[in-house]
């Protein structure tokens, strides 16, 4: 059970921050949109707003998210037994 759980505490320990980063950052990218765009920071945002801060949102996303899921990935194998 123990060799299962190895490699866990990373992913969860991390899961915390990577949430807080990617919705703080979409957050901040509706805000900034809707500023630049109507000239108030808390103006309802329209669809095509909502679609690029999404996609803005999604390639930080990928960018922090591949390298910790490579970490995580990298230290489960660790739990499986070398065969020569």
């Amino acid at each position: 059970v123990t060799g299962f759980f190895k490699g866990l505490s990373f992913p969860l320990a991390s899961i915390t921050l990577y949430n807080s980063m990617v919705f703080g950052f979409f957050s901040n990218t509706q805000r900034l949109i809707s500023k630049y765009r109507y000239g108030d920071g808390r103006h309802p945002c329209s669809m095509l707003d909502l679609t690029v801060a999404s996609m803005l949102t999604g390639l930080v996303s990928v960018g922090v998210g591949a390298p910790v899921d490579l970490v995580k990935i990298r230290l489960q194998m660790q739990t499986q037994p070398v065969l020569a």
